[in-house]
């Protein structure tokens, strides 16, 4: 299997794990135990000639980046820089804060929503900044024992006395930063009903706003949007309560939703490779950092720029968008662009 024949997001998760067992200087033996694979897979992840399905091997990788997400302050490695997506997000995010309202952030992968949230500062230094995952399932039992690790919580009392205690942690000066909210969106039950479990997770994480005083900020993709404004919900017909009217309240406490477009504009991709030492992208620089961008993803793109920081290191000079050119051949051998 070559690299062009990888769909992007098993490319992206490859590249990733790569360009973070490099930087960290993991060896392919610990990587190996970390992702539940022997050596020799790890080898044709590296070579990007791994044959078969990849599903299961990309979520061993997205299970591994959750983890470390779960204990890093960035997402990234790559160096954070304040660009007009960045901007926006935060001057959205000032705004929820200010006026104590629900910021709702809607994007799909690679906008830059988890890594400009994760960035941000608030303007009052007295602002206490949390950031949590939504747990996979997104039901509220989940959630509570995340925020009871979040806060330092113990988890030993019953589910009424863990509510309690978290409340008590929390105060108006806390920004809550929940991301991957779409986790809370229903899935369909055998004959088409609705779950509606997951609103409770809503309807809990908006009361303890409305009783502490404290701002939350949502972060998810298109999928969140929808659940928020009731697409995917059966009022009420699985449960006997009206999930419906409980969204409607959410999205009427909060802020418009911030939208995100699905690539990064120019001024921003100038801004990331400057980050690394390049000039803007002209030419057939410019012409290789759209394409990449458009079919592989921001994150495959970043991903390129830091092999391309590597090589130039290992060769003892500056950086050039050959570099760049070298590192993309190497990650995707044969690919046109």
């Amino acid at each position: 299997m070559h690299a062009h024949h990888l769909s992007s997001e098993t490319l992206s998760a490859f590249a990733w794990v790569k360009s973070y067992a490099d930087v960290k200087k993991i060896s392919r033996k610990e990587l190996a135990a970390s992702l539940g694979y022997d050596e020799s897979t790890i080898s044709k992840i590296y070579n990007l000639n791994y044959v078969g399905n990849t599903s299961h091997i990309v979520a061993a990788i997205e299970r591994y980046r959750a983890s470390l997400l779960s204990k890093i302050d960035s997402p990234s490695q790559f160096p954070f820089v304040q660009t007009a997506v960045a901007d926006t997000i935060h001057g959205y995010m000032n705004l929820a804060v200010k006026w104590r309202k629900i910021g709702i952030i809607i994007g799909e992968s690679q906008t830059g929503k988890d890594r400009n949230t994760r960035a941000y500062k608030p303007e009052d230094e007295k602002r206490v900044v949390i950031h949590m995952r939504i747990p996979q399932g997104g039901t509220k039992s989940k959630t509570v024992l995340r925020l009871c690790e979040t806060l330092d919580v113990s988890d030993k009392f019953n589910t009424a006395q863990r509510e309690k205690y978290i409340l008590r942690k929390v105060t108006r000066d806390h920004v809550f930063i929940f991301h991957e909210l779409q986790q809370c969106a229903s899935r369909p039950r055998a004959g088409g009903r609705m779950t509606t479990e997951r609103v409770d997770t809503i309807e809990y994480l908006r009361d303890m706003k409305d009783e502490s005083g404290c701002t939350m900020i949502f972060e998810g993709t298109t999928e969140a949007l929808d659940m928020l404004e009731g697409k995917d919900i059966a009022e009420g017909k699985s449960t006997g309560h009206d999930s419906g009217h409980i969204l409607i309240q959410t999205l009427k406490r909060s802020l418009d939703p911030l939208i995100l477009k699905n690539n990064p504009p120019k001024r921003d991709l100038d801004k990331f490779a400057m980050a690394v030492g390049l000039p803007p992208a002209e030419g057939k620089a410019k012409e290789l950092q759209d394409h990449q961008v458009i079919t592989r993803g921001l994150e495959v793109w970043l991903t390129y720029l830091l092999a391309a920081v590597e090589i130039a290191a290992s060769r003892s000079r500056a950086v050039t968008w050959d570099d760049v050119i070298a590192a993309r051949k190497t990650f995707s051998p044969g690919a046109e662009l």
